[in-house]
This record gives structure tokens, sequence and C-alpha cells, in this order.
């Protein structure tokens, strides 16, 4: 996401992505809005002056704040797939391996059972522990 390049399409794609930040988004816009129509529409000359000075610092960090949100919000979405990319990566390596290592040294018929054993502990027993940890969290359908 190139939050530089093309903000407006990064808004509408975090928006996609989360409906949370989606609402953020419009609540935000909708309270600038508000604070625009009172500084505009309802003044008179001293509480002009005192709305803007008081009311304006709010509506220039609602602004910048949009644009942090967004980018933050899209850095820790893909850093989220990145983070357990390389964990996934080694474990396949390290399974592959030993597949590889037990094959060429015993040959599969030979090496069933090693190669039995090397999936339930490489890959079996790590499932049925995430299972175990994230069912009672509510993050298993």
């Amino acid at each position: 996401m190139g939050a530089i390049r093309a903000p407006s399409e990064v808004t509408e794609q975090v928006a996609e992505l989360s409906t949370f930040m989606a609402n953020r988004q419009t609540n935000e816009v909708q309270q600038m809005r508000t604070e625009i129509n009172d500084l505009l529409l309802n003044p008179n000359a001293y509480e002009k002056t005192q709305a803007w000075t008081a009311k304006h610092a709010y509506f220039l960090q609602s602004a910048f704040q949009n644009v942090v949100d967004n980018i933050t919000w899209a850095a820790a979405f893909a850093r989220m797939f990145t983070q357990f990319k390389s964990y996934f990566n080694m474990q396949a390596n390290l399974l592959g391996t030993e597949f590889a290592k037990v094959a060429q040294d015993m040959g599969v018929k030979k090496g069933a059972g090693r190669l039995f054993y090397v999936f339930l502990l490489g890959f079996l027993v790590p499932a049925w522990f995430s299972e175990a940890i994230c069912r009672p969290c509510g993050a298993v359908p």
C-alpha cells in the first residue's frame, strides 16, 4: 500500500478490510464538518476568534491523525502476515529436510516409523497445542 502516492486508495483499502477503521474514518470526517459549521455559521466576532483558536488545533490534529491511523493500520496488517511467514517457512524447511534425510538414509518403507514420528512432533503436536490455546479464547470457529 502506498500511503504517500495514493492516500485515497489506502483509505479505501483500509476501510474495506476493517469495519472499525471505516467507522472511525466516517466519524472523524463528521466531527470535522460539525466543527467547521460551528466556526463559520454561528459566531459573533469574539466568539468566532475564541472558537477558532480552541477548535482549530483539534481540527488540524484530526486531519493528520486520520492519515497516521491509516498508515499505522496498514503497516500492522501487512506485518501480521510477514511475521508468521518466516515461522511457517522455517517449519516447512525443517519438516522437508527431516523427511528427505529419513528417505535418503533409511528409505521410505524402512523409515515409515521415523517419518510418522517427525510428522507427529513437527506438525500435529504444534497444531493440537495451537488449537488448545485458541479454542478457549474463541479464536477457532
